[in-house]
């Protein structure tokens, strides 16, 4: 599994913006762009994240069982921040 918070926050982020490159997804998630990059490629190789190419520009977007595993992850997240457990 090559989830942690902010591996999770990364999935959060993709689902709200629907598509992005990992530039701008880092940067809403509040992580660098390696560590954004190699959770992407993790997800992709799962089967979460799919890619295209847009002009020069390499996008992502999530798939459709990505997006059910990333609103499950937000679910999970806001639990655990409602009873104050915040994962360190």
């Amino acid at each position: 599994m090559f989830l942690n918070e902010k591996a999770c926050r990364i999935i959060i982020a993709l689902n709200q913006l629907e598509e992005a490159n990992i530039t701008r997804l880092a940067r809403i998630a509040r992580a660098n762009v390696g560590h954004t990059s190699n959770t992407i490629l993790k997800a992709m190789l799962m089967g979460y994240v799919e890619q295209y190419k847009r002009n020069r520009e390499t996008i992502v977007r999530l798939t459709r069982e990505g997006r059910e595993i990333a609103n499950l992850l937000q679910e999970a997240l806001r639990k655990i921040e409602e009873t104050g457990n915040t994962p360190s």
